[in-house]
C-alpha cells in the first residue's frame, strides 16, 4: 500500500463511529464470594436498546432486558441496569474509548461493588 492509501486507511477508520453493539465481559462476585474468590464472569451484550445477558445452559444470549429493565444509550455511553427490591446492577459501555464496567447499589452483600468489564465489539454477521 502506497503512503498516500495507508493515510487514507488511517483517516476513513478514525472517521468511523465505534461499533454499535459490545460484548462484554465481567468479573462480579457472587454473594459470599471472598475478595479473592474466582468466578465465572457474567457476559452481556450491550447496545443501543439491547442490553443481553448469556446463558451457559441454552449457549446463548438471553431475552432483551431492555423491555423489563431501565437502558439507555447516547452518543458517550451505553448503559444497562437490572434492578430488584434490594439491589441494582448497572452495566456501562463507553464505546469511543472501548472500556465497560459495572457497580452495585444497594444491599449487596458483595466482597466489591464495581469494576471494569473486558469489552469487545460485536462481530457483524
Amino acid at each position: 500500500m502506497s503512503a498516500a492509501g495507508a493515510i487514507l486507511a488511517a483517516a476513513l477508520a478514525a472517521a468511523l463511529p465505534p461499533p454499535e453493539t459490545w460484548i462484554l465481559s465481567c468479573d462480579i462476585p457472587r454473594v459470599g464470594d471472598s475478595a479473592s474468590a474466582r468466578t465465572a464472569p457474567r457476559v452481556f451484550k450491550l447496545g443501543p436498546k439491547l442490553f443481553q445477558e448469556w446463558k451457559a445452559d441454552t449457549n446463548r444470549f438471553g431475552t432483551n432486558l431492555c423491555e423489563a429493565f431501565t437502558c439507555a444509550a447516547d452518543r458517550d455511553q451505553l448503559t444497562g441496569t437490572l434492578t430488584s427490591a434490594s439491589v441494582i446492577l448497572t452495566v456501562t459501555m463507553n464505546p469511543a474509548a472501548g472500556a465497560g464496567g459495572w457497580m452495585t447499589t444497594g444491599a449487596t452483600n458483595l466482597s466489591r461493588t464495581h469494576g471494569r468489564c473486558t469489552a469487545k465489539p460485536e462481530k457483524a454477521g
